[in-house]
């Protein structure tokens, strides 16, 4: 059910935020051992299986001393005959379920651990036995980033192919900015109704996870709606921390979203005489992405500074550099 506790889904695309290479979680000899132990199952001896079996519990015992294993064993077998199985070279879990159900302190081997949002997903390779975080927002981020970059680099184009380009990245990075921040906000709501200790009324839970209780159905909350009432639902306020009044980000997102819907919800319905969307959509300009990712970054920084004060880690959040593009970092 939406109210539930949100359940992991695999199938997002995400952004490393934490490079396994900076720390060495497995030694050469370590690995070795794991090779070694994993090519002799499949022919190993009763003695040897027993061998196996007890060192697979003596790990399992370090692994509840070291970083507060909580779960059973029936997870790791049920999880190593999965891999045996279809021998999938990564598994993806949320990290809000490594804390609730897996480990008490995972920090201890995984030292940026608390500064990762409950709704990253933390993807372990079996093969290559690494560790790499994910995040959504990031990720779109991203494309709006490398959709921005190239309207730019392809600003004052001659022949028509360039002219058309120009066009598609100009549209692709409004409709990413547009996504990115809604994923951002998305990502808010998750968090709370997965980690929220104190209570939620039933209003708020159905607004957080778009559901309608009382009709039991889907209940899509619009762009300026999540915007305005999930940091004032995070940060418990009885009124929101900012509207387009006061926040100059917000109030530029606002102002621009129907360019995003000419695009995405393209019509040629007559609204007021003329046909809105379709004028929007051939008038929309490069100045009008500039205005939309600049507000976007900015507005995204602006909610986690005010809502995370920070406690996770947004240093993949850059704005542009001094020459109109966004710099090299922010696809790192």
């Amino acid at each position: 059910m939406p109210n539930e506790t949100p359940r992991p889904r695999s199938s997002f695309l995400y952004k490393m935020v934490w490079n396994p290479r900076r720390a060495a979680i497995f030694t050469p000899r370590m690995l070795d051992i794991l090779a070694r132990t994993r090519a002799s199952v499949q022919t190993a001896t009763f003695e040897r299986l027993s061998e196996i079996d007890f060192m697979m519990e003596a790990n399992i015992q370090n692994a509840e001393v070291h970083a507060g294993y909580k779960s059973d064993h029936a997870f790791l077998l049920e999880l190593g005959q999965t891999y045996r199985e279809k021998q999938f070279g990564v598994v993806r879990l949320p990290k809000w379920l490594f804390d609730a159900v897996l480990f008490e302190r995972y920090e201890v081997v995984f030292p940026v651990w608390k500064k990762i949002q409950p709704h990253c997903m933390v993807e372990i390779a079996f093969d290559k036995t690494t560790t790499d975080v994910y995040l959504p927002e990031a990720s779109l981020y991203e494309d709006m980033c490398f959709a921005y970059n190239q309207a730019l680099a392809l600003l004052g184009g001659k022949t028509k192919p360039e002219l058309k380009a120009h066009t598609f990245y100009v549209r692709t990075s409004i409709i990413s900015a547009y996504n990115f921040v809604e994923s951002f906000l998305n990502g808010l709501a998750f968090d709370l109704l997965a980690t929220c200790r104190r209570t939620l009324s039933q209003k708020e839970r159905d607004l957080l996870s778009e559901w309608d209780s009382k009709n039991t159905r889907q209940r899509y909350v619009n762009f300026r709606e999540k915007a305005i009432q999930y940091p004032k639902i995070l940060l418990n306020q009885k009124t929101p921390p900012f509207t387009e009044s006061d926040c100059p980000a917000l109030q530029s997102l606002m102002q621009k979203v129907r360019l995003r819907d000419a695009v995405v919800h393209s019509s040629p319905k007559i609204i007021d005489g003329e046909p809105i969307k379709i004028r929007e959509l051939v008038e929309t300009e490069f100045s009008d992405s500039t205005t939309v990712v600049d507000a976007a970054v900015e507005f995204v920084k602006t909610v986690d500074d005010r809502v995370h004060r920070g406690r996770y880690d947004n240093a993949w959040l850059l704005p542009r550099s001094a020459d109109g593009r966004f710099p090299p970092e922010s696809f790192e």
